[in-house]
């Protein structure tokens, strides 16, 4: 009986029932008054704190899949290009020192045999010299680090669109600027008008 109490007692604390109506709609900001305690600084630091938390500070939940569709598409990028580059140094390591390894000396880089095997593998069985492989693997270093500063410019435009959305926050249109399309007997005319 104590604990149904309890748990009663916690739900109604949980949704506000509690507390007396007007209370209620003291905590409830205003439109207005939100946007003039909006603070730039505020949605800067949040943002910078964790992708896309600028964003559901200034209210545009819209910006949140980009924003993660981006950083992510990237990561996903950068580790696959990463695994691949794995690869072929493995594979270029071991072959380079298989070719300057004389006669009767082990290769010191032997535990890597299997990921040259495996490039060679996917290459059809066809042996692949050290001098092959080196251009490839360099080329996915050059690609796996553009993606890993492509994750960095993607950070810091959402960062920037963060702080930027918020300063516009309170930029009022309002009616001194309008514009009107129309129609009119040679297609559609198009007015501007600006008031001061």
């Amino acid at each position: 009986m104590r604990s149904a109490f309890m748990f009663a007692l916690a739900m109604l604390a949980g949704t506000g029932c509690g507390r007396p109506a007007h209370a209620q709609l003291a905590e409830r900001p205003s439109q207005e008054s939100w946007r003039e305690n909006h603070s730039p600084r505020t949605a800067l630091v949040r943002a910078a704190v964790f992708p896309g938390l600028g964003q559901v500070y200034n209210r545009q939940y819209g910006k949140l899949p980009i924003v993660y569709l981006v950083l992510g598409g990237l990561a996903a990028n950068t580790v696959r290009l990463n695994d691949k580059y794995l690869l072929y140094r493995h594979a270029y390591q071991y072959k380079a020192y298989e070719e300057i390894t004389p006669e009767g000396e082990t290769n010191p880089k032997a535990a890597l045999e299997s990921e040259y095997e495996r490039l060679v593998a996917k290459f059809g069985g066809i042996g692949l010299s050290a001098s092959t492989i080196k251009p490839a693997r360099d080329a996915l270093r050059r690609n796996r680090d553009l993606s890993v500063l492509g994750i960095g410019v993607a950070y810091g435009l959402s960062i920037l669109d963060a702080y930027v959305s918020a300063h516009l926050m309170d930029f009022d249109v309002g009616d001194n600027l309008l514009v009107a399309v129309e129609p009119s007997a040679l297609g559609l005319r198009t007015q501007l008008t600006l008031r001061f």
